[in-house]
C-alpha cells in the first residue's frame, strides 16, 4: 500500500479528513461522528462522570458536610438526600479523619481509591471453598 493511502486511511480514522493534494490553505476540521464511520470524540477531562446510584456521589457529600455542620440529624440529612438513614453514619463513620472532622473532597477521594481497588474473590483466599464448589461442580 502506498504511502498517501496509508496516511489517509489514519485521518478518516483520527476522525480529521486528509486533503488529497494539500494547497497550503484547506484546514483539517473534526468531521462527525457518521463520516468518520464510527468515531466517537474523547470526552471532556473535566467533566463530572455519572456514577451509580448505588454510592455516594461527590455533590452528596458535600451536601452531608454541611447539612450536619448546620446541625441536621442523620436523620434529617438522610431524608434530605432521599437515602437510607443507615446510609449517612456508615458514610461518617468509613471517611471521617481520625480526629472525626468529615471533609467531603477527602472522603470521596478515598471511596474512588478503595471501589477501584483489585478485590480477591472469596474462592481465591478460600482453599476448601474452592474444593466444595469443584465436588458440588463434578456431581453435575
Amino acid at each position: 500500500m502506498r504511502e498517501a493511502d496509508l496516511s489517509r486511511r489514519r485521518g478518516a480514522k483520527s476522525g480529521f479528513p486528509v486533503p488529497q493534494q494539500t494547497t497550503g490553505r484547506e484546514v483539517a476540521k473534526p468531521i462527525g461522528v457518521a463520516e468518520a464511520g464510527g468515531f466517537v470524540p474523547a470526552l471532556d477531562r473535566l467533566t463530572v462522570r455519572q456514577i451509580s446510584y448505588r454510592y455516594l456521589s461527590e455533590e452528596e457529600r458535600i451536601d452531608i458536610a454541611d447539612l450536619r455542620r448546620g446541625g441536621l440529624s442523620i436523620r434529617g440529612v438522610a431524608a434530605e438526600l432521599g437515602r437510607a438513614p443507615s446510609t449517612v453514619p456508615r458514610e461518617l463513620r468509613r471517611n471521617s479523619r481520625r480526629d472525626g472532622t468529615y471533609r467531603p473532597f477527602e472522603a470521596h477521594r478515598w471511596a474512588v481509591h478503595r471501589r477501584a481497588r483489585r478485590h480477591r474473590r472469596r474462592i481465591d483466599n478460600n482453599p476448601a471453598l474452592c474444593e466444595l464448589i469443584a465436588e458440588l461442580l463434578a456431581q453435575r
